[in-house]
């Protein structure tokens, strides 16, 4: 996979194995931090808190670093090609952005990962909002988002 940009890996394990082709027994993952590692492959926006960040929210997108010992980064833009913030230990995600622009903050099993919640779960939850709302209520929701039938 020469050339693959680190944003392409669909998950941790993805990851480990391209760093672990490029640098062999060398490889050391670390600085990458087990609080990040479910959200590799997310390609939504994150918003982190820590004290290094002086308590203050970031967000932006979770890069990683090249080289033998890769480190988990905050890029505040998907193109961004300048700096960014390096992830420490006690860094941790707080909210994700979702489709409708807002961050919704994790809790629970969502915590350690964007993929908390089965898509069963989640198309469960949008029937029953369904139902609760009225099918005009619904259907209304997908017109102003832009997604019909």
């Amino acid at each position: 996979m020469p050339g693959q940009r680190h944003s392409s890996f669909r998950n941790y394990a993805d990851l480990v194995e391209y760093f672990k082709r490029q640098h062999g027994d060398r490889f050391d993952d670390s600085e990458l931090y087990s609080q990040f590692r479910p959200w590799v492959g997310y390609r939504g926006r994150i918003e982190i808190s820590g004290e290094h960040f002086a308590n203050r929210r970031r967000t932006g997108y979770l890069g990683v670093t090249s080289g033998w010992r890769p480190a988990f980064m905050l890029v505040s833009r998907s193109n961004a090609t300048g700096s960014s913030d390096l992830l420490r230990r006690d860094d941790h995600v707080i909210a994700r952005q979702l489709s409708d622009g807002k961050y919704h903050p994790v809790s629970g099993r969502g915590a350690l990962g964007w993929s908390g919640m089965s898509r069963r779960r989640h198309a469960a939850g949008r029937a029953a909002r369904r139902t609760e709302h009225g099918r005009h209520a619904a259907t209304a929701h997908r017109h102003s988002h832009g997604r019909t039938r």
